[in-house]
């Protein structure tokens, strides 16, 4: 008896992060821009230059002068000023307060950095072509890329990274430039597989360096640093799912799946699975034990509508977030919108271990715990009488500025106006 073989649908020339996550979102869009095409072209839809593409491009021409001219100084603010400026003018974007808005952001970027070393600039913009096999992760060249077309359970994962900084003699950081309104939460950074696919790069390109940190300069925030990491068991799960992805993304099957993009989606009006979704209308079902087919039924077309209609709700909210921006509300049909930033705060113990040595306390107790038992050590500090009287009244208060903050994903907050 012969084994029936799934034979490849078509060939990734290459994979990206991109990519990768279109598949996630919906096989069937993927199949559209990528599978389906019959004149042999990949779909690469031409969008808009968008705002962030405007300010990355600037950011990168600045780095890339500091490093060919091999500058050490203040940021040059004017030079990012005018790199922004020629982007902006190479872009199809218009309006005077989105182009001062950028340059205020990039203004404030400039400062906050203060003073730049092209010697601590590893790279900007540093293109790659990772690829992935049965016991294969290393790094080629453009040259090499065709041969490996045609292998199968083999990828070339391609990409760009912002900018890669030598920390010290053991560290390297890589940089991701966002201008996101919103913050990622905790579980938005945990679970990114681009940082995973750079976390993995950085490794190959300075096999020196035995710590690569990683961090997101949300520029629209002061700016603000959101760092995150990843273990060598994670990166090792990053390999896998990279070829794992690769095989499904090659051999389908390309079903389609109702997510957040559905109602914006450029296949949508093809999508059998979004227009049923939205057709399909609940009926009363009498809950019983007899009853429990038809229930179950019910239930599964229950959740396509809620499914569909939950991504039509959160595209409403994107735009409803963008709306309100930095104001404290906006008001629209009767209704009040207000964006709801919520935090986690967490205390790290390499960062509070300097003043618990200087104040003579043993922060052992609370350094595998959480902020409850952080809290019980302090209690303990401050009704010790034989603690000197600066230590009892001033180390919680020198605790609470190490304190970090994570941000939560926010919430779009709607309520009626109270009629008088």
């Amino acid at each position: 008896m012969t084994t029936a073989v799934s034979l490849p649908v078509f060939r990734n020339v290459h994979l990206s992060v991109s990519r990768i996550k279109r598949f996630e979102e919906c096989a069937f869009a993927f199949y559209n821009q990528y599978v389906n095409r019959p004149d042999g072209v990949i779909r690469e839809f031409a969008e808009p230059a968008e705002f962030g593409v405007v300010a990355h491009a600037a950011l990168e021409r600045t780095y890339r002068w500091i490093i060919e001219e091999e500058y050490e100084g203040p940021f040059p603010e004017a030079r990012l000023l005018e790199d922004f400026r020629l982007a902006w003018a190479e872009s199809g974007l218009v309006g005077v307060d989105l182009y001062n808005e950028g340059r205020e952001m990039l203004r404030q970027y400039a400062r906050w950095v203060g003073r730049v070393d092209h010697m601590r600039i590893l790279a900007a913009e540093q293109e790659f072509n990772l690829l992935v096999g049965p016991e294969i992760c290393r790094l080629i060249d453009e040259s090499e890329k065709a041969q490996w077309e045609q292998v199968d359970d083999h990828y070339v994962v391609n990409g760009f990274i912002d900018r890669i900084d030598r920390v010290d003699s053991r560290t390297v950081e890589v940089v991701d430039f966002k201008t996101n309104r919103l913050l990622f939460s905790r579980e938005e950074l945990a679970a990114d597989l681009q940082v995973g696919v750079y976390a993995l790069v950085a490794r190959l390109l300075y096999p020196w360096a035995e710590d690569v940190r990683l961090s997101f300069h949300m520029l629209r925030h002061g700016p603000f640093v959101q760092p995150t990491s990843r273990s060598d068991r994670e990166l090792e799960a990053v390999h896998e799912y990279l070829r794992a992805i690769g095989v499904r993304t090659e051999r389908g099957p390309y079903p389609a799946r109702l997510n957040k993009n559905c109602a914006t989606c450029d296949w949508r009006d093809g999508c059998e699975a979004y227009k049923a979704a939205l057709a399909k209308k609940p009926s009363l079902v009498v809950v019983s034990k007899e009853n429990m087919d038809s229930l179950a039924e019910e239930r599964e077309r229950v959740a396509a509508i809620a499914k569909a209609a939950y991504a039509r709700k959160e595209e409403l909210d994107a735009v409803l977030r963008e709306s309100v921006g930095d104001r404290e509300s906006v008001t629209y049909a009767g209704h009040v919108y207000k964006v709801l930033q919520f935090f986690n705060y967490e205390y790290r113990a390499a960062d509070l271990l300097p003043l618990f040595v200087e104040a003579g306390v043993d922060l052992t107790p609370a350094l595998y715990a959480d902020e409850k038992a952080l809290d019980a050590l302090l209690k303990k500090v401050e009704a010790d009488e034989d603690q000197p009287r600066i230590v009892r009244d001033f180390l919680r208060a020198r605790c609470t500025t190490r304190q970090v903050r994570l941000p939560q994903k926010p919430r779009l907050d709607s309520r009626q106006v109270k009629k008088r």
